[in-house]
């Protein structure tokens, strides 16, 4: 079927690692693309189970000068992507609340750092350079 393509992390590589596990067989391959679509669910389903007052809050800004019902997107080499949402007194990673952006890439991440940097739009900026706060 020609040359693999690096699907995912090896699982058994130190953390930090960013070397690829490449399967070797196409049932390894269709093992990790398995395992991406029912995490890709899950997260999708964890969207649903936001609050509806925070939904309602939609195009309005929060504290932080960002708006109320947007997504961002961090991506962690280390547990993957997740998305971020917008509330007028938080940040939601599915249903679980945080209170800072900071705290919830650290969530998302496994590591500390910052949220502004962290958190990316869907173009691929970072709150801080969306914001002109570079």
């Amino acid at each position: 079927m020609g040359e693999k393509i690096a699907l995912g992390t090896d699982q058994t590589a130190k953390a930090g690692s960013t070397e690829m596990y490449v399967p070797r067989t196409d049932k390894e391959m269709l093992n990790i693309i398995s395992m991406r679509i029912d995490e890709i669910t899950k997260r999708l389903n964890n969207l649903q189970d936001l609050p509806v007052e925070e939904i309602e809050q939609a195009g309005k800004v929060n504290s932080d000068g960002l708006t109320i019902g947007n997504s961002l997107i961090g991506v962690s080499t280390r547990n993957g992507t997740h998305i971020l949402t917008i509330a007028e007194d938080g940040y939601y990673i599915g249903p679980t609340k945080y209170g800072s952006l900071s705290s919830a890439a650290e969530a998302s991440s496994g590591v500390r750092r910052s949220g502004w940097t962290y958190w990316k739009f869907p173009d691929g900026k970072t709150i801080k350079e969306a914001l002109g706060k570079v």
